[in-house]
């Protein structure tokens, strides 16, 4: 930052031993400076605490957009279940077009299961070529001072874990544990009949698998026909089942039930 800065020298007189001389000082006229270099400081730039998704799933509602999971020991990673279709997606660090949300040219880079879908659409926005179920995962960065989002589209993918599944085992991505997907943006998720009965100290246990985090780091559950996330938060609830019994999920409107 340049500014002009004013100023008078004041001098002063002094003897053969440098000694000043009563009464003999000196003041110049003002003197301009018109190109200063000030240093000051800028408030640091974070990584967003939030992100919000929006797309023909709600209308292109800022009120009804989704608001992306932060994933556990990962404050700057973001996912949640989207559908994408031609007309796209955006997201934002705010509920409101504000001029701050992001469409595909605001996704500094673009990778995942998926990623060959991916395309702007006419307005620019985050669309795909085959309209379908994704899960999005946006990890946040600062470079300078601004904030990078590098996005993965990947299989849209949940699993079930712990007691209800055929072995009762706790490994990841096992066999026989894949809920289906469903084709609509309304649809429902749904899982495997229980292989085995789950009391409340166990419980019914699903995730989504986030590249380089382990299962628990994404893992939610429904509570009152709501879905609930753990993400950043402390172990959840237990919600007891019976074998034979599925979860039903809808990731548009953030519900679903076990019956």
């Amino acid at each position: 930052m340049q500014i002009p800065v004013y100023f008078r020298v004041n001098a002063c007189m002094v003897d053969g031993l440098n000694n000043p001389i009563a009464d003999m000082g000196i003041t110049s006229n003002v003197v301009a400076l018109n190109k200063v270099r000030l240093l000051y400081s800028l408030p640091p730039v974070t990584t967003p605490e939030a992100l919000y998704l929006v797309g023909n799933f709600c209308g292109w509602n800022w009120d009804k957009s989704l608001a992306m999971v932060p994933c556990y020991d990962g404050p700057n990673v973001f996912w949640h279940m989207v559908y994408i279709d031609e007309s796209g997606i955006k997201f934002n660090t705010a509920t409101a077009g504000d001029g701050g949300e992001k469409g595909f040219a605001g996704m500094n880079s673009v990778s995942g299961d998926l990623a060959g879908e991916i395309q702007a659409s006419g307005d620019g926005n985050i669309a795909s070529n085959k309209p379908s179920w994704y899960l999005m995962i946006v990890t946040c960065s600062v470079a300078g001072r601004d904030i990078v989002y590098d996005v993965q589209f990947n299989e849209p993918n949940v699993w079930l874990i712990g007691t209800v599944t055929p072995t009762g085992g706790w490994d990841e991505l096992m066999d026989g544990c894949k809920f289906d997907v469903p084709t609509t943006a309304d649809g429902e998720f749904v899982s495997p009949a229980f292989a085995n009965n789950a009391a409340d100290d166990s419980g019914v246990r699903a995730y989504v698998k986030i590249p380089g985090f382990d299962w628990w780091k994404s893992e939610f559950m429904v509570f009152n026909k709501q879905i609930v996330y753990r993400a950043a938060g402390g172990d959840q609830e237990r919600v007891g089942g019976a074998a034979g019994q599925r979860l039903y999920l809808n990731f548009t409107s953030e519900t679903g039930e076990i019956k």
